[in-house]
């Protein structure tokens, strides 16, 4: 494949992973205003919230190519927590039912690794900037 190509599957991947921090994280948006309760105690809201502004900056990062290796690389550590949490609540890696099971975390920390693993590609900023 030549490096044209190679760069066009790097930036559609991080379109696709941004796409999905963004929606993820603004879907956590309205949990910013939330107190904690003994359904979402204070440690697992603060995280949510952290969460809320975290996961659509990282969004907006890969989309650019902007620290994108270190920005895919929180994403990964990001996926890591998630699957451990759904784990720990003994959910199945498929699972029918709203809570669903771990396969579409596993499926974006992949993404997020292999962002990291492989780098920005020619379209980015890291390229134009770094030179990565």
């Amino acid at each position: 494949m030549s490096l044209h190509h190679y760069s066009i599957a790097l930036f559609v991947q991080r379109l696709c992973v941004c796409v999905i921090f963004w929606a993820h994280g603004m879907m956590k948006a309205p949990m910013r205003k939330m107190q904690p309760s003994e359904q979402l105690p204070a440690s697992a809201l603060r995280n949510l919230k952290m969460l809320s502004i975290t996961e659509p900056l990282g969004a907006v990062a890969i989309a650019l190519g902007l620290l994108t290796q270190l920005t895919a690389f929180c994403f990964v550590l990001v996926m890591i927590g998630a699957i451990q949490y759904k784990r720990k609540t003994k959910l199945p890696f498929m699972s029918k039912g709203s809570a669903g099971g771990w396969e579409f975390e596993l499926l974006l920390l992949v993404a997020s690794l292999s962002v990291v693993l492989l780098g920005p590609g020619r379209i980015s900023l890291d390229h134009l900037l770094f030179g990565i």
